[in-house]
């Protein structure tokens, strides 16, 4: 005790005042605070925008991720996601002029989902027992991977994991119509538009909006998908084909077309036509083509003559429509086949295809159909070539610093194996095969056609021009 004008004061000593230091003690980390909740209907459209992602860009709608931005507060039915596009099986990524093409698509997708109907199975399960069934594709980045998990299925779309604090429609038509918002921005503002994709980051942005932001929540139920089911949602394939990317935007086509003058178009009417293996221009001259390449008109007698060896065989109902509506009006050699057909003598069928798109349109599908119902109808074997090697020499792409893509031609062999093995063939006469797999043991045939065709006669048939590679003037002895 110190006295003092004012009365006493208490001190301590030095000891007291100024202790040993304590050990520091260990931080504990609290868990993140969970984010405001999204309404009922922004939550499902979320989670159906995610699955639509998935079966559009080619990404695992786990970890794409789903973060949404809780807008609604100031905007009514309105959120926006930022998602990931690592992993996106679209190899390459379309370019920025095919963006806007991947975002119809996405919109399109996601409300295809919502209309298909149905609700979104939420059901926990252990966090042990979620990785060890379904693996770690269900997480979202940042998950904090709680012991208990909360699973949401929407069937043929998403397996991931959800919040515990959301709830869903009890109907994915309950939102309404999912509508994608602020895709484009004023000229020379220097905003960047809400919905967009960022190829060189990876990502993607949707600022989206929903018709009916009032629905109510449901109940949360559903069972645990199997096994297979979780492994299939996460394999990362593109199961839409897009318009203006994988396919051609036939109807942009079309309006480019009718804004040409008409003076263009006579004048590409007057040109000499040109058909190639690769083009068709001007005015269409069909006599003089039969005589150009050496075809023959297929008679009423010949068409006869088949009916009697196909239909009479009872393999077919009828000749194809397409021969009956003279759709395919010559030929070359099909006497000569019906000739060996009668004689029982053997022969095969041949075709192919250069893939240069993931997907075939019906112009592609048409020689296929009519080749399927050529195998049922004379009961014979059929080869079909995919040329990959062809596509890559005439429309891929070489850089000396960064290579080339034959991989993608290559990816899409495959894809293009599948729309024609769906046309119907026998399996057990039909061989398939890539040149870039299987070339190796056709080379003693490639040198005996190199051998006996001149360049003068390849140039005529082809078109050669001394721009022409070295690999264009060699393929036709592959093919």
């Amino acid at each position: 005790w110190v006295p003092g004008a004012f009365g006493r004061i208490a001190c301590r000593s030095m000891a007291e005042a100024y202790p040993a230091e304590a050990e520091p003690k260990a931080k504990v980390k609290k868990p993140r605070p969970l984010p405001p909740p999204p309404p009922p209907a922004l939550a499902t459209a979320a989670l159906l925008l995610r699955g639509a992602a998935a079966r559009v860009l080619g990404v695992q709608p786990g970890p794409c991720g789903g973060e949404l931005q809780p807008i609604w507060v100031t905007e009514p039915n309105c959120s926006k996601i930022t998602m990931s596009l690592e992993g996106s099986t679209r190899d390459p990524f379309p370019k920025e002029d095919g963006h806007a093409a991947l975002l119809l698509a996405l919109e399109k997708e996601t409300n295809q989902l919502a209309q298909n109907g149905g609700s979104i199975a939420v059901f926990e399960m252990e966090k042990a027992d979620a990785e060890q069934r379904y693996g770690e594709a269900i997480y979202e980045p940042k998950s904090q991977r709680a012991e208990r998990l909360r699973l949401a299925h929407l069937p043929g779309a998403l397996l991931v994991e959800i919040p515990n604090n959301w709830t869903l429609c009890s109907s994915t038509q309950d939102c309404g119509r999912i509508e994608f918002l602020a895709k484009e921005v004023e000229a020379g503002s220097k905003k960047k538009p809400d919905t967009m994709i960022m190829a060189k980051k990876k990502q993607i942005f949707v600022k989206f909006s929903v018709e009916k932001g009032e629905a109510a929540a449901a109940e949360m139920a559903g069972e645990a998908p199997p096994a297979e089911v979780g492994k299939l949602l996460a394999d990362n394939s593109v199961r839409v084909s897009v318009v203006g990317v994988d396919v051609p935007d036939e109807a942009k086509e079309s309006t480019i077309k009718a804004a040409a003058s008409s003076e263009a178009k006579e004048q590409v009417e007057e040109k000499e036509m040109v058909v190639d293996p690769w083009s068709v221009k001007g005015k269409i001259d069909y006599e003089k083509l039969i005589r150009d390449f050496g075809s023959t008109k297929i008679s009423k007698e010949l068409l006869e003559r088949m009916r009697k060896l196909t239909v009479g065989s009872g393999r077919v109902s009828d000749l194809h429509c397409w021969l009956r509506r003279n759709i395919f009006f010559s030929h070359r050699e099909l006497d000569a086949i019906c000739g060996l057909q009668e004689k029982g003598k053997p022969f095969y069928l041949y075709t192919g295809r250069g893939p240069s798109s993931a997907a075939m349109h019906l112009g592609h599908l048409l020689p296929f159909m009519f080749t399927q119902w050529l195998q049922k109808a004379f009961n014979v074997p059929l080869v079909i070539q995919m040329t990959d090697d062809e596509k890559f020499l005439w429309k891929g792409e070489y850089d000396p610093e960064k290579g080339d893509n034959l991989h993608v031609y290559q990816r899409y062999t495959i894809e293009n194996a599948k729309d024609i093995i769906a046309c119907g063939f026998d399996k057990s006469k039909t061989f398939i095969f890539s040149d870039c797999d299987y070339v190796g043991h056709m080379y003693p045939n490639i040198v005996r056609v190199w051998k006996a065709i001149t360049y003068n006669t390849a140039k005529g048939a082809f078109g050669f021009q001394g721009e022409s590679n070295i690999g264009q003037s060699a393929f036709p002895a592959i093919q």
